[in-house]
Parts: C-alpha cells; sequence; structure tokens
C-alpha cells in the first residue's frame, strides 16, 4: 500500500482557487472560499472540506450555484442585516454576513444577519470561529429543507439543521461548537 502523500495548506488553498476561477468565480471570491473549505479541512471536518469541492463545482456547472453572484447585504438599525447571496457558494454569503456582523458589534451589542439564496456553507463552525477570533461570541444556524425520515413516516420530514457557536478564551484558542453539519440566521455579540 503505497503512503497517502501530503501538501500544504497553502498549496492546496492554491489548487482550490485555481479550480474555484477556471469554474469563474473572480479572483477573490475564489481565494476566500479556497481559504474557508481548506482551513475547515485542516479542522478535521473532511466531509465538509475538499471532498466538497467536486459537488460545488458541478452546481456551478449546472446554474445552480451562482459563481459571478453579487452578495448584497442590507442593513438595518439596531444590527440586523439581510443578505442576498445570489445563489452564492455558501461560505461566499457566510463569509459576507459574519464580516457584516463584526462590523455591526461595534454600534450595537449584538448583530444578526439573516441570509438567503445561498449554497452549501460547508461547516457551519468556520464562520463562529471567525467571530471568536476577534474577541467576540457567535452562533450560526442554517434551515435545511426536510431530508429525514421519522419512524412511521412516509418521506422526509426533517432538515438536518446545523447549529454551531464559538467564544474566546483569553490566553487560549477559541472554543467551537460544530456538529459537523439555505436560509441562516448569525448572531454576534460581544
Amino acid at each position: 500500500m503505497q503512503a497517502p502523500q501530503r501538501f500544504s495548506a497553502q498549496a492546496v488553498a492554491q489548487w482550490t482557487r485555481r479550480l474555484l476561477e477556471q469554474a469563474g468565480m473572480p479572483e477573490q471570491d475564489a481565494a476566500d472560499v479556497a481559504g474557508l473549505i481548506v482551513r475547515t479541512e485542516a479542522r478535521g471536518f473532511a466531509t465538509h472540506g475538499v471532498v466538497r469541492l467536486p459537488s460545488y463545482l458541478a452546481k456551478i456547472g449546472s446554474g445552480e450555484y451562482n459563481a459571478r453572484a453579487v452578495v448584497s447585504v442590507a442593513r438595518q438599525p439596531g444590527g440586523v442585516c439581510r443578505l442576498d447571496g445570489d445563489g452564492a457558494l455558501g461560505q461566499l454569503a457566510g463569509l459576507h454576513a459574519m464580516r457584516n456582523c463584526i462590523d455591526m458589534v461595534a454600534e450595537a451589542p449584538v448583530a444578526m444577519c439573516f441570509a438567503r439564496d445561498l449554497g452549501h456553507l460547508g461547516a457551519v463552525g468556520i464562520f463562529p470561529l471567525l467571530a471568536a477570533e476577534q474577541g467576540l461570541v457567535a452562533i450560526a444556524i442554517q434551515r435545511t429543507a426536510p431530508i429525514l425520515a421519522m419512524a412511521g413516516s412516509t418521506g422526509p420530514l426533517l432538515g438536518h439543521n446545523p447549529i454551531a457557536f464559538a467564544a474566546p478564551i483569553p490566553g487560549a484558542a477559541p472554543i467551537v461548537f460544530d456538529p459537523r453539519k439555505r436560509s441562516s440566521l448569525v448572531v454576534v455579540g460581544r
């Protein structure tokens, strides 16, 4: 049996970025998504990391995901925003949502972003982790379509509905709860 090959995170991120660019994504969007995919992989969430790339590329190719999405955010008073993902990959839309929440907590004690029209987020814990690294507590919740059946049901009744949260720890890495698993809610506060 041949030993597995090892690649640096930087090399995998560059490779991933190039594939996303070839699929039509703008350079910065591809770099952002590639960085999140590889970071997810490096955190031990292989089921939601690089292994997802072929399905993301296929969904871009089929038009299910929009490679050239223009993510728009409408901020409202009181630390609330609404994000329209324009069919973007979930990592890109999720990054925009978290960045806006992080910015909004400078003026409000809690910020929330409601997101729509976006693809699979990957492992949702990556987004609260970004906030925790900035000294903030954050939670991310994703609603999914019914895919799970219950005993006695004739079809799917429940969604996977992942939830993740993170909090900073002074002098240590943030704590992140991510159970590994299309509209989303992000809440950030100090």
